[in-house]
């Protein structure tokens, strides 16, 4: 009703598509924002779907407990999220994260140096990396772990591919791969250096460069 009116310029849509079925939930969501593009009306949506949030929206901001954690791009928020608990809401599954210590410039899980962390100061932190940044290998000088369970979700090159849990010193950890190991496998955790978020406080820390960039 709102939308056919000449003149509104801000809609609020609180959680409009939750008891549609699947199938159809897609139709109107698309149908929805070709309006939005269509009359250039400011659109404000409430939704608990993340997916639905990470496909719908120019920008998303993400509650919690009653504040505000992070106004972004979805980009953004996957990529570089302000706060852990946006690093664990955005994603499935979620960002990992593991207890580090930031020491001479370099990222360290346990007694392993797995990154630089330039421009950052001493101390310990929290390690984020999503699933797909990471990758529990049979080889490789990583933090050892054990592999727990595998899921396939589908096929890459004529190769399963999917998520591989493992348990890294008491800690869960999820990768996105190719499935080459097993449950019970001892293999060693390879990160990407350049896609590593660190926390502090719960808070993202970043160098002082790239915090003004």
């Amino acid at each position: 009703r709102a939308l056919v009116r000449p003149d509104i310029a801000l809609v609020l849509l609180d959680e409009p598509l939750t008891a549609v079925e699947p199938a159809t939930k897609w139709q109107l969501r698309r149908a929805i924002r070709d309006v939005q593009r269509e009359l250039g009306a400011t659109m404000v949506y409430v939704t608990h779907d993340q997916t639905e949030a990470m496909t719908f929206a120019d920008r998303i901001s993400v509650v919690h407990d009653g504040r505000i954690l992070q106004t972004d791009t979805p980009e953004a928020l996957y990529n570089r999220p302000a706060h852990e608990h946006v690093a664990h809401f955005i994603g499935s599954p979620g960002m990992n994260v593991l207890p580090a210590t930031i020491a001479d410039g370099t990222f360290r899980v346990g007694d392993q140096q797995v990154a630089a962390a330039p421009g950052l100061d001493d101390g310990p932190c929290t390690l984020g990396f999503r699933p797909e940044w990471a990758a529990l290998e049979s080889g490789g000088t990583g933090p050892a772990a054990t592999v727990s369970a595998a899921r396939v979700l589908g096929v890459e090159a004529h190769r399963p591919v999917g998520i591989v849990t493992a348990d890294l010193a008491g800690r869960t950890v999820r990768t996105r791969q190719v499935i080459d190991v097993e449950p019970g496998d001892r293999v060693r955790l390879r990160l990407d250096p350049a896609r590593l978020v660190a926390f502090r406080d719960g808070v993202r820390v970043d160098a002082p460069e790239a915090a003004h960039a």
